[in-house]
């Protein structure tokens, strides 16, 4: 389902519209049905791509929509999340780790019902905004319960990796880790999905995400959610 914006949603973000081929409902080894969401981003210094998501009950994947590319696979039930680069037959992989969020900086949520909005998927659109101090450091457009258990996983996977940002934050130079950073990739990344599924963000550091189609059920191979046998795992420190 394309999916359209009122000028409030679009902003500052991408302006572009963006054609969406016809996904392969076919799979020669089986297929599996899944929520499939399709996205713009784009990062400073960077042209626009798009990053397609894939969810099912067992598994998340994130592609830049070619089922060929390079992949990154989430698994919900363990919180396993795994890198996969086909060029040079590697795997990095990340396990799930809990950390005490007590340490937190001073951080805010502020979501607002967006009036002038008009309703996606049936749902009301919301504003979030998160703040650190007086600084907003990222603004979203959120839509509770449309398609509540991609989101879900999507907050889901955002907390895997904000553990492994909180094991690493000793090798983050101290520059970098400023009251956004801790908020928007470590004690609060997770918070904009959990508040609705993401159709419109922008991060303080210069990342944008629009979402431009979306489908609450495709068919699609169920390899795509497998990992390649053979690949050379690497080791993080």
């Amino acid at each position: 389902m394309k999916v359209k914006y009122p000028g409030l949603l679009l902003g500052c973000v991408l302006g572009l519209v963006l054609s969406v081929p016809a996904l392969a409902a076919e799979a020669a080894g089986g297929s599996v049905e899944a929520v499939m969401l399709l996205y713009q981003e784009r990062e400073p210094g960077t042209d626009v791509y798009p990053v397609r998501v894939l969810v099912t009950p067992d598994y998340l994947r994130i592609d830049d929509n070619r089922d060929g590319s390079d992949f990154v696979l989430f698994e919900r039930h363990s919180g396993r999340v795994t890198s996969v680069a086909h060029e040079t037959r590697t795997l990095v992989r990340i396990e799930r780790f809990d950390f005490d969020r007590a340490a937190a900086p001073d951080y805010r949520v502020d979501l607002d019902l967006a009036e002038d909005a008009p309703p996606i998927g049936g749902y009301a659109v919301s504003e979030y905004r998160l703040h650190a101090g007086d600084t907003l450091c990222a603004d979203a457009s959120v839509v509770p319960g449309l398609l509540g258990d991609a989101a879900r996983a999507l907050a889901a996977y955002e907390r895997v990796l904000a553990g492994r940002q909180f094991r690493d934050l000793d090798k983050t130079p101290a520059e970098f880790r400023t009251p956004c950073y801790l908020a928007n990739y470590v004690y609060a990344g997770d918070r904009m999905a959990a508040a609705g599924l993401p159709v419109r963000m922008r991060i303080r550091d210069g990342r944008e995400r629009l979402l431009v189609d979306y489908a609450p059920r495709i068919s699609v191979a169920s390899e795509l959610f497998e990992i390649p046998e053979g690949y050379e795992l690497l080791q993080l420190p």
